[in-house]
């Protein structure tokens, strides 16, 4: 797999996480005064999943694939960014 072709498939999931971690860090450091504690420990439970989120994303663009797409990691990384949305939904449902 080519270097321009991996950058390719991991530009899309860091833009991704990168939206998630951001919104995620700007509604709490906007609404950190307001909410209860469980609330902000699943916040900061959120950031944590979303950042390995951009982490891994980074390492699928940099890493050389000399056997092909990276499958572990893509499939890793949808279902971190799954359950940081599920667990998002919760505290919605929580607050």
């Amino acid at each position: 797999m080519s270097r321009f072709l991996r950058w390719q498939v991991a530009s899309v999931f860091v833009v991704v996480s990168g939206v998630a971690l951001g919104l995620t860090v700007l509604g709490a450091w906007g609404y950190w005064a307001e909410e209860s504690p469980q609330i902000r420990a699943i916040t900061v439970f959120m950031c944590v999943v979303f950042a390995g989120c951009v982490g891994l994303s980074v390492s699928i663009g940099t890493v050389d694939w000399d056997d092909g797409f990276p499958w572990r990691r893509v499939v890793t990384l949808l279902t971190f960014l799954v359950l940081g949305f599920g667990v998002g939904w919760a505290r919605l449902v929580l607050a």
